[in-house]
C-alpha cells in the first residue's frame, strides 16, 4: 500500500491560511477606504499645551516647541508641519494629513498634531489597558 504524504496536507493547509489572510486583508482594505472619514478639527500637542484649530479655514500658525518655533500650515482641510528647527525635517517631508485620528510628529521640537472628528460615530469608543 501507498501512504499519503503529509507534504500534501501542508500545502492545503498553506493555500487555506492564505486566502483566510487575503480576505482579512481585503475586508481591511475595503472597510478603510469606505469608512476613513476626514477629520475637522487639528489638535496640536506642545510641552506649553494643547491648541486646537478648525481645518476648514486655511492659515499659518507658528508654534513654540522645545528647540524653537514650527510653522505649521492648513490649507484644503489638511495640515502639515511646513517648517521646523530639527536637523533632519523629517516632519516637514511628511507632507499633509487629513484623515480621522492621523497623526504627524515633530519628535526633536516635541510638537504632535492629531486629526480629529466631531463626529461620533468615526471616534474611538474604548481603549483597553
Amino acid at each position: 500500500m501507498k501512504q499519503k504524504s503529509s507534504y500534501l496536507n501542508i500545502r492545503i493547509a498553506d493555500v487555506f491560511i492564505g486566502i483566510v489572510f487575503l480576505s482579512v486583508c481585503l475586508f481591511t482594505l475595503i472597510s478603510w477606504t469606505f469608512n476613513s472619514d476626514n477629520g475637522n478639527i487639528a489638535v496640536i500637542y506642545t510641552n506649553s499645551g494643547t491648541y486646537e484649530y478648525p481645518l476648514n479655514k486655511d492659515a499659518l500658525y507658528r508654534i513654540r516647541g522645545y528647540h524653537g518655533i514650527s510653522v505649521i500650515e492648513i490649507k484644503d482641510k489638511a495640515i502639515r508641519f511646513l517648517d521646523s528647527p530639527c536637523k533632519n525635517k523629517t516632519c516637514c517631508k511628511f507632507g499633509f494629513i487629513s484623515k480621522n485620528l492621523s497623526i504627524s510628529v515633530c519628535v526633536p521640537n516635541r510638537i504632535t498634531i492629531k486629526v480629529n472628528s466631531t463626529n461620533k460615530k468615526n471616534s474611538i469608543d474604548t481603549i483597553c489597558r
